[in-house]
């Protein structure tokens, strides 16, 4: 049984190590901000304002809705993004929502995600981190996103 626990222990310790040494850069919009790791910018940015990628892990930054009332943010979370997310084959479980921000869980056949909508200056931002499967980048990234008053 030690035999087994020692491979296991510096498995795990070599994970944590990895993880550690991402280096982070940040983001900054008025007084919304958020940190992402410094990889390489993905080809496809679309209409994110940031868009990194690397292997399997992928994190993007945008403006979900430019014109943004705050108080709409639940409305918005169940009768639009739900359904749309789950439309594209995902299933969704919502970790946090209340006061300015949205916090969802997103799983697929070969993903693992989390997304963050946040209201800052009238604005509705979507932070979205996800790997082939469950990485301490993403909860660094989603925990990142904040808006200052």
């Amino acid at each position: 049984m030690e035999r087994t626990i020692l491979p296991i222990l510096l498995l795990s310790l070599l994970l944590f190590l990895v993880s550690c040494s991402v280096k982070y850069t940040g983001f900054k919009q008025d007084s919304f901000s958020v940190s992402y790791p410094e990889w390489a910018a993905s080809q496809d940015k679309g209409n994110d304002l940031v868009s990194v990628q690397k292997g399997a892990c992928k994190v993007d930054i945008g403006i979900q809705d430019s014109k943004f009332d705050p108080s709409s943010l639940k409305i918005a979370v169940d009768i639009s993004i739900i359904p749309a997310l789950r439309r594209a084959g995902l299933s969704v479980d919502i970790d946090k929502l209340e006061g300015n921000e949205a916090i969802l869980t997103l799983t697929g056949a070969n993903a693992y995600g989390r997304q963050k909508y946040i209201a800052c200056d009238n604005k509705l931002y979507k932070v979205s981190s996800a790997c082939s499967k469950n990485d301490p980048i993403i909860d660094a990234v989603i925990n990142s996103a904040k808006c200052s008053v």
